[in-house]
């Protein structure tokens, strides 16, 4: 969690959210996309940000091959896989348990 605004920001790992490979290093530096639904707020931490994007178009949810991805769109020229904020905050506990233990025990590993 990091102060964020006028609160705290739960931080969550895209690589957890997706059951990716980790590839994210603990460092003094995170990128953190602020995902927010409803009255709720998440960061999300992911291993580098390219570029932002907003789209009209529907997205095609077709091809998805996982519970954290609504589907595919056509930005800029370049097909995009669209998470689902909804998924994700529906099932932010799950990942908030995992997160908590690792940064406790990095953090006692620093120590």
């Amino acid at each position: 969690m990091i102060q964020y605004r006028d609160g705290i920001l739960p931080l969550i790992w895209l690589v957890d959210v997706l059951g990716l490979p980790e590839q994210i290093q603990f460092a003094d530096v995170l990128n953190v996309i602020v995902i927010k639904t409803e009255d709720k707020v998440l960061g999300l931490v992911v291993s580098v940000i390219l570029d932002i994007a907003q789209t009209s178009e529907e997205i095609n949810d077709g091809v998805k091959d996982r519970d954290a991805i609504l589907g595919t769109d056509f930005i800029n020229e370049k097909t995009v896989s669209v998470i689902d904020p909804h998924y994700i905050f529906a099932n932010y506990k799950k990942f908030k348990t995992k997160i908590s233990k690792e940064l406790a025990e990095e953090n006692s590993e620093a120590a």
